[in-house]
């Protein structure tokens, strides 16, 4: 329970460290989560955001993507990249994250739809991977 309990507070710093990197960078746009009792919503620039429902994800990675491919809806700017993608690694693809960073969170729900996103660099990505899917597994 006490791991639990450290889990969920180290989740929060994580967020809370994401929202003052996002507020003091200086930059108005940045990708950010929300996570919620039930979902996870994943913002980027453009007000631009997706939704993913913690009971529905069915697999979590993380992964090095060198390639986010071609651009079908959205944006694939110099420092951020969202919409819908697609490559041949993971087919079309819902992606929001920095254009140069390419360590990424891959989640794949029970209908198979693959949602990518990363933060602000490869550790605090890492960092937050590891942490999601401890409090996943503490749900289950």
């Amino acid at each position: 329970m006490f791991t639990d309990k450290k889990n969920i507070i180290f989740l929060v710093i994580i967020f809370v460290g994401v929202t003052l990197f996002t507020i003091f960078s200086g930059n108005s746009a940045n990708i950010t989560f929300d996570l919620k009792e039930d979902s996870i919503v994943i913002s980027g620039p453009s007000d631009y955001s997706y939704t993913i429902l913690l009971d529905d994800i069915d697999e979590t990675e993380l992964r090095v993507i060198d390639d986010f491919g071609q651009c079908i809806s959205g944006d694939a700017g110099k420092k951020f990249s969202y919409g819908e993608f697609e490559n041949t690694e993971l087919g079309r693809y819902n992606l929001c994250a920095l254009t140069k960073l390419s360590t990424c969170i891959v989640v794949t729900d029970k209908e198979n739809t693959i949602y990518v996103f990363n933060f602000e660099n490869a550790s605090t990505t890492t960092e937050f991977h590891k942490t999601f899917t401890e409090y996943l597994d503490q749900r289950s």
